[in-house]
């Protein structure tokens, strides 16, 4: 309840949502979607101006954007390709990319989000520093519908079962999909994979599909599903990749957070006794126009006493997932420690 509130007096001002779990028994601690609206106008009868200024808000305050609002991942589906690659030997955690800042692809310049490029990287560096050029190039060595087929096997294209109504099983767009979307275009290319290989393009998730993944990585191959309700019965899934492909993904999480040019620095707890493991993300919704892109921050932090939380965070037009996002996952850590939640 503390932390309710406490997600609750940090979301002020924003869109979006807040979640934290306890990824060991997937209890949901907090839920939070904003902006919300005070349950007082719930209290007796609700005058129609009222109903009518609530219901029709453009800000969707009866939406749970946790579960009901899908968007693209952005850059924390780099983890998941990564887990791919790995487990299926396509390459190893050694295998290096040459980012110069672009990719050529046939006739197309895809390219990072730092111009000047990362130079040399292996696949740590590349989630570390979440590299495009990284992901383009290994997004090449998959076929497009077996990618598609390892993707569901982590719960995207379908509900977590989570026990709330209305939620959206968000959309992993496969190549019958893809066909059907461009058959006026001339066809899908595999130049749309590579927007796929880094969260943006045909894609929807929820913020609690990203949670989910975050408990898989986290607990190094299964998740239980969420649960708001603590007498639930717990329903554990399994995704049973090699315990050691999770531990380097994890690795690359921590140095995210905790080493140089890591693009979650922002989000590292305060304390010598906590690991801080995290990805950030940042969907562009529109190339060289004024939207902000939305923000995200997916993560997790282990406690020496053995306790674990693991958090998602998207912030609608909230900027580099970098910022806001990874700024509030940090001040709900803190919190967490010090009130021993």
């Amino acid at each position: 309840e503390k932390l309710q509130s406490y997600c609750e007096s940090i979301s002020n001002g924003y869109k979006g949502s807040v979640i934290v779990m306890n990824p060991d028994n997937g209890e949901v601690y907090a839920m939070n979607s904003f902006p919300d609206y005070s349950l007082n106008s719930f209290v007796g009868p609700i005058t129609k101006n009222e109903w009518d200024k609530l219901n029709l808000s453009k800000n969707n305050v009866f939406n749970n954007r946790s579960i009901q609002n899908t968007y693209p991942p952005g850059s924390i589906f780099k983890l998941l390709l990564g887990l791919i690659a790995l487990e299926h030997r396509e390459i190893n955690k050694d295998w290096t990319v040459e980012c110069n800042g672009t990719y050529q692809f046939f006739d197309t310049k895809f390219r990072c989000w730092k111009e000047e490029g990362h130079g040399t990287v292996d696949l740590n560096n590349a989630i570390k520093q979440s590299c495009n050029i990284y992901f383009y190039n290994l997004m090449q060595k998959f076929d497009f519908d077996f990618w598609y087929d390892e993707v569901l096997k982590f719960g995207f294209n379908k509900t977590t079962s989570i026990d709330l109504p209305n939620e959206k099983k968000g959309l992993i767009p496969n190549r019958k999909y893809m066909s059907e979307t461009y058959k006026d275009k001339g066809g899908w290319s595999a130049g749309h994979l590579l927007n796929l290989s880094i969260g943006q393009g045909e894609m929807l998730v929820t913020p609690i599909q990203i949670m989910n993944l975050m408990n898989i990585i986290s607990n190094e191959g299964f998740y239980y599903s969420p649960h708001l309700n603590i007498s639930k019965d717990k329903i554990k899934n399994s995704v049973a990749y090699d315990k050691s492909v999770y531990k380097t993904i994890k690795n690359s999480m921590f140095d995210a957070v905790n080493k140089n040019h890591g693009t979650a620095y922002n989000a590292k707890a305060n304390y010598d006794f906590v690991k801080t493991y995290g990805k950030t993300g940042t969907v562009q919704l529109c190339s060289n126009c004024e939207i902000e892109p939305h923000g995200w921050f997916g993560g997790f932090i282990e406690l020496d006493n053995g306790k674990k939380f693991s958090i998602c965070i998207l912030i609608e037009n909230g900027g580099k997932g970098s910022n806001i996002p990874s700024i509030m996952a940090r001040n709900i850590f803190n919190f967490i420690i010090e009130n021993d939640v």
